[in-house]
């Protein structure tokens, strides 16, 4: 109990309500007659209401809606009238305060979905919950940023490195990256791993131009073109050839073998005239 003896209000916005016993009776499904017998019994209802006076009163036939609405036209204070109807997904209650017949302010929405009757935000709690995200979001992301601050440079500051974890594993990022981030990479640590890549990339060039050369080595060599094989009648005439050759070499070694005599100096000095 508050102070003056009064309930302390119960924070409607965050609360829903049903009646599955309402819903049974009239096979759980709800139209435009039965939305507003419905709404009375939720605790979001106002029994000091216009709509409670009359239904007390008999005035009008509550089921139909627009009997209901040409009797409220009448009275001032606070009533409850069915905005919109999407039957039986989807109705829409205002809780209004009626100055005059053609003069009314809106204090509450109320709208009913899938026989559920919940109380709409208002735009200052709307607003509210949408700037808490916000900031929730701001203070998460700058505490993200902190947790990987990256250590500093003296001659260009801090290096951001930027990666992609939901790039797949089989895509090579380094030759589709940007030229303006592989320009940026200056750190010692950067220069070391593009040297090792360049490294890599030409020992993977050598072993390939050596396979190429092996492949090569392992072809067969074409065979020779042959040569004719020479005929008896072609190659009879060689054979005299070397039996003359063969015939004077040997009366040439005879003659050398053959000792000078006293008579053959003498038949070989020309005589006088």
């Amino acid at each position: 109990m508050a102070e003056g003896g009064q309930q302390e209000e119960i924070d409607l916005s965050s609360i829903f309500w049903r009646a599955p016993e309402f819903l049974q009776y009239y096979g759980n499904t709800l139209n435009e007659m039965l939305i507003m017998d419905y709404f009375s019994l939720s605790p979001f209802y106002d029994k000091k209401s216009n709509n409670q006076l009359i239904k007390m009163q008999n005035i009008a036939n509550i089921t139909q809606p627009i009997n209901l609405q040409e009797q409220l036209v009448h009275f001032t204070g606070i009533e409850f009238v069915l905005a919109h109807s999407q039957a039986p997904d989807l109705f829409i209650i205002n809780k209004q305060y009626r100055h005059s017949p053609t003069s009314t302010k809106i204090l509450n929405v109320y709208y009913c979905l899938n026989n559920n009757i919940y109380a709409a935000p208002d735009g200052y709690n709307t607003l509210g919950m949408k700037l808490h995200s916000a900031i929730f979001a701001l203070q998460s992301s700058m505490k993200s940023l902190r947790d990987a601050l990256p250590a500093y440079n003296p001659r260009i500051g801090y290096d951001w490195q930027i990666e992609d974890k939901e790039k797949d594993k089989e895509d090579k990022s380094e030759e589709n990256a940007i030229p303006l981030l592989r320009s940026l990479r200056s750190t010692r640590a950067d220069l070391k791993a593009e040297q090792q890549k360049r490294a890599k990339m030409l020992g993977e060039q050598a072993v390939e131009t050596g396979e190429e050369k092996d492949v090569k080595d392992e072809q067969p060599a074409r065979p020779a073109p042959t040569q004719p094989m020479p005929t008896k009648a072609a190659a009879a005439p060689d054979t005299t050839k070397k039996k003359k050759r063969k015939s004077t070499k040997s009366s040439a070694n005879s003659r050398s073998s053959t000792p000078a005599t006293p008579d053959t100096l003498s038949m070989s000095r020309p005589t006088p005239h």
